[in-house]
């Protein structure tokens, strides 16, 4: 799922990112990965300020917060059987995979990246 109003947010998600005080959102998609069996999958919310990897989890929602100063690149890539996912890299050099489900069209995962894009320019 790939939104990008954030009234289109799942409620719990709007409230994660305000909570969070995230800058002005952008862009958001949802991804696949789950950290735990406890954990719904991770959404990657593109703001103004930050990059925000949070969940519908109704106490632990905010998973990871990202400025842009912290991430050295988020770049697209396929598995061997053409399963998508985005490799998130921080400064430290740590990587982490977030697969994406198969319903997000490449014009979306396009389209959010241009706007993660815009958001480490500023």
């Amino acid at each position: 799922m790939f939104v990008k109003s954030s009234g289109e947010l799942p409620k719990r998600i709007g409230e994660v990112v305000a909570q969070a005080a995230a800058g002005e959102f952008r862009a958001a998609i949802k991804t696949t990965y789950k950290p735990n069996d406890t954990i719904p999958s991770i959404w990657i919310v593109v703001t103004s300020d930050y990059l925000v990897l949070c969940n519908t989890h109704r106490t632990r929602g905010l998973w990871r917060k990202f400025a842009a100063a912290d991430t050295q690149r988020l770049k697209l890539g396929m598995t061997s059987t053409g399963q998508r996912y985005f490799e998130l890299e921080d400064i430290d050099g740590r990587r982490l995979f977030l697969p994406l489900s198969q319903a997000v069209s490449s014009a979306e995962i396009d389209e959010f990246m241009a706007e993660y894009q815009r958001k480490k320019r500023t």
